[in-house]
């Protein structure tokens, strides 16, 4: 089975196996147009170039994807689209309701901002998660997330590809002031440490509604520290 690797942000990510590939093309955290190389290939090519070499040379991609469970990812964009989510939909089932409502090209374009803006979110929520700290901020909730990214959307043409998270942090924190957090004040080191016994504390609410929304499976028991290692 040929190896494919994969070229995003400037840098080479771990190969992928041809199933790999396709359950990320399904799934959206990989698309027909980024770039891929597998051997043989003379270049970095548009990834569906390189699927098709393999195809032609006799490699195919099982459907076994078809019959997993649907992804949180899938079971919000078919939410987004107006379909009532059942219990016991399939990755395959939602890939065909998806296929068949992206035939309208208006659709189609407003599933593709969606994906954009949920790909955005998750990017900027793990910055802020992580970096919370270091930018005396409390950790914003995913609505304020949202609204900010729905202004970019609304104001900044190519805002996803000139937006970096910390350009990013600085826009919520002015439009959220009360994020902002003396943590001087709580004898904290602004240095990426905290005191030792604050990883010990229970989650907090965001952290549990953010691992949620990430379809986590959360211990009742997790705490600070383990939360964020989880996100």
């Amino acid at each position: 089975m040929s190896q494919i690797f994969i070229h995003r942000d400037g840098q080479d990510q771990d190969p992928y196996t041809l199933e790999q590939v396709q359950a990320c093309v399904v799934i959206s955290t990989l698309t027909a147009t980024d770039f891929a190389w597998c051997e043989g290939m003379p270049d970095w090519v548009p990834l569906s170039s390189v699927l098709a070499r393999l195809d032609q040379q006799g490699e195919h991609v099982s459907d076994g994807w078809r019959r997993k469970v649907a992804t949180c990812d899938q079971k919000s964009e078919m939410r987004f689209l107006g379909f009532k989510v059942k219990r016991d939909l399939t990755q395959g089932d939602c890939q065909d309701q998806i296929d068949e409502a992206c035939k309208e090209l208006t659709v189609k374009s407003r599933l593709e901002i969606f994906r954009v803006k949920k790909t955005k979110e998750k990017e900027f929520l793990e910055f802020l998660q992580r970096s919370s700290f270091k930018l005396r901020m409390t950790i914003p909730n995913v609505g304020q997330v949202r609204e900010t990214i729905d202004f970019l959307h609304d104001d900044i043409p190519n805002w996803a590809s000139e937006t970096s998270a910390e350009e990013f942090a600085t826009l919520i924190l002015s439009r959220y002031p009360e994020l902002k957090n003396n943590w001087d004040s709580l004898n904290i080191k602004i240095d990426g440490t905290t005191p030792d016994d604050w990883g010990s504390d229970p989650a907090t609410e965001r952290q549990l509604s953010y691992l949620r929304d990430l379809g986590a499976t959360v211990p009742a028991d997790v705490s600070k520290a383990e939360a964020s290692e989880l996100i």
